[in-house]
């Protein structure tokens, strides 16, 4: 298992753009791949403590989450859009089980 990434750079309060770029480089490298058909976002969530980043610049750790994703389907849409793209997601609390 690799070391989880928060995206979030507390010190700052500003998303983690740096990391966001380096896994999406990736998420590119592997569109241009012929034999890649899918590509699956596992472990993508705070485990329970995503409401302990709200930041009153409008930084949070849900949205950080929602940042990600957008920019990763937007790359898969961008350089192979016939790449399924997947992730393992849960809710932040039983409120958000819907």
């Amino acid at each position: 298992m690799g070391k989880q990434a928060n995206p979030v750079v507390t010190s700052t309060k500003s998303y983690n753009t740096a990391q966001f770029n380096k896994i999406l480089a990736k998420i590119k490298s592997y569109c241009q791949m012929d034999y890649i058909y899918g590509i699956h976002l596992d472990y993508l969530r705070y485990p329970g403590t995503a409401y302990k980043y709200q930041y009153s610049n409008g930084v949070s750790g849900e949205k950080a989450i929602t940042i990600f994703t957008s920019k990763a389907r937007d790359f898969v849409d961008k350089y192979n859009s016939k790449i399924i793209l997947s992730a393992a997601v849960i809710p932040e609390t039983s409120s958000n089980a819907k």
